[in-house]
């Protein structure tokens, strides 16, 4: 294979960094090298032919968490027989998994905008790029990016049983609890700012009706939860 080229690509296109070069085959075995002086940093590289044509010129690409939603949004600033953009998920950026496809413009030299919401059943770090392919097959990847979910004690947390009618109680996280309120329909605090204890709280008191459960934690963040007390 003749004319080829290693590009790097800077955040706004693919910047060649060397070629022309010539690749063997595999029933040609031997072994070659390129070295560069510019590079000081890890960036996307990819090797390309003479007359490769990418399908767009990706402008930006960035992965946002909304709740528990990671948010894809790029832009192109030219698309050429632009085909799709494929999102490809990973949990450790080596084994990819296609998620989702979005349908490209096609012919365009304006600003396009694009996205894609995808839910990771899982917290930890999470991988993202864009297959962006040519009506003809053609394809180049994005740069990757990440994002990280933490659920937190309050995020985990509920009450049981529900319905209840004499005692409540909280399952998980409950060592974050600092104190904890229970509100009636009409705003009236029926209990209020007591601590929570894994006897749970006595709702003998209460008449039947549907409550919130207004929760504070220890760090000063406050999570509410909805109870029904039938008798």
């Amino acid at each position: 294979m003749n004319n080829m080229y290693i590009k790097k690509w800077n955040g706004n296109n693919w910047e060649n960094m060397a070629g022309p070069l010539t690749l063997g085959y595999y029933n040609n075995i031997g072994y070659g090298a390129s070295t560069g002086n510019d590079v000081t940093e890890f960036s996307t590289w990819g090797i390309f032919d003479s007359e490769t044509v990418l399908p767009v010129i990706l402008k930006t690409f960035e992965v946002k968490p909304e709740n528990r939603t990671a948010l894809l949004t790029w832009a192109t600033t030219e698309e050429s027989n632009s085909s799709h953009f494929d999102i490809e998920h990973s949990a450790d950026a080596r084994a990819w998994i296609k998620v989702g496809q979005v349908s490209a413009r096609g012919q365009s030299n304006d600003l396009r905008r694009y996205s894609f919401p995808h839910h990771p059943a899982q917290d930890g770090q999470h991988y993202y790029r864009l297959k962006m392919t040519d009506r003809d097959g053609t394809f180049a990847y994005s740069p990757i990016r990440s994002v990280r979910f933490n659920r937190t004690a309050g995020e985990e947390m509920y009450v049981y049983p529900n319905p209840s009618s004499d005692r409540l109680y909280l399952k998980e996280g409950i060592s974050e609890i600092s104190t904890l309120s229970v509100v009636s329909q009409s705003g009236q605090k029926m209990i209020s700012g007591i601590p929570y204890s894994e006897k749970g709280i006595s709702l003998e008191a209460l008449p039947a009706g549907i409550y919130l459960i207004n929760i504070e934690l220890n760090d000063g963040s406050r999570i509410s939860r909805k109870l029904l007390i039938s008798k």
